[in-house]
């Protein structure tokens, strides 16, 4: 919490330690990044202790000094996420190792997608010209990541034509539902009536009991792109949003993003308040409808031991 340049070095020293679980090595490289605006829950006591903005140079100096530690580092992950903490800190050099990450099949596919969105930040042409290589690469978590970086470029109609086809096809595994679910979301966030037109069949699909995992990705982008009342039609057909959704998504909202704060009551694990019900195995114990109901409406139902009188 000091923030001072000798914290820092006692962090990244932490993240470079071989003998240490890969698990906190990875947690000493998020504070790093975070170092100019920490998250706001105590890593250490699970209390909600905001901070105010301050310099990242302090870590940005300690990651600069680490880095050939890191890339050397055995774990996969940990050489990963120290690239992509260096893009974040602006760190000078990195633009070559994290395009031969992205492109390397030999990589796993969640670090070469890290490795071109962490690219993105730091030099966006760079990101531009293998995003546009990748474009047809045979992992569905690359291509998303790929199809990230080009949509940032403005307005592609041949992306717009790729979207669409992506989101026309039925999902039979998780990895491509993921992608449609990107697609998706890309499609709303673009601005073009291309992209205005290939949203209204997907939404008017839906509205008429197309795939239902889709429903909540396709309202969301619909809110801003089709017609209102397609929207409607889309709400009428499936309030209940039960079905997609992305746990890895529902999980940094939960712990990470403070204008929700949800891990201020509840508690998961060690991470948490305590002013609200335990949340480990809530699935088990509740179906989706009761965990909806407690999302949109909190105070509908109180769990027992917490109300008051």
């Amino acid at each position: 919490r000091t923030g001072t340049p000798e914290a820092a070095r006692l962090v990244a020293d932490a993240a470079c330690t071989a003998t240490l679980p890969a698990a906190r090595r990875l947690e000493a490289l998020d504070v790093l990044a975070t170092w100019g605006q920490p998250r706001p829950r105590d890593r250490v006591i699970g209390a909600w202790r905001p901070f105010t903005p301050r310099d990242p140079a302090p870590a940005r100096d300690a990651v600069a000094a680490v880095l050939p530690t890191l890339l050397a580092a055995t774990d996969e992950a940990v050489r990963t996420r120290g690239l992509e903490v260096a893009a974040t800190l602006g760190i000078d050099g990195v633009v070559g190792l994290l395009a031969d990450t992205a492109g390397d099949e030999a990589r796993p596919a969640a670090s070469r997608a890290q490795a071109l969105d962490a690219l993105g930040l730091l030099d966006g042409g760079a990101a531009a010209t293998v995003a546009r290589r990748l474009a047809g690469d045979r992992v569905a978590t690359v291509r998303t990541a790929s199809r990230r970086i080009r949509a940032a470029g403005g307005d592609d109609p041949a992306l717009v034509a790729e979207l669409a086809t992506v989101c026309g096809a039925h999902a039979e595994s998780d990895d491509e539902l993921r992608e449609q679910q990107a697609a998706i979301g890309l499609l709303g966030r673009l601005d073009s009536a291309a992209a205005r037109e290939a949203l209204e069949p997907l939404a008017a699909r839906v509205a008429v009991g197309g795939d239902p995992r889709l429903r909540l990705e396709i309202l969301a982008a619909a809110a801003a792109q089709v017609p209102e009342g397609v929207r409607k039609r889309i709400e009428d057909a499936g309030d209940d949003l039960l079905e997609g959704g992305d746990p890895r998504r529902g999980e940094e909202l939960f712990f990470h993003r403070a204008a929700v704060e949800c891990g201020r009551c509840p508690r998961v694990g060690a991470v948490g308040g305590e002013v609200g019900p335990r949340l480990d195995g809530i699935g088990a114990r509740r179906d989706r409808a009761y965990l909806l109901e407690s999302i949109r409406a909190p105070g509908a139902r109180i769990a027992e031991g917490y109300k008051t009188t």
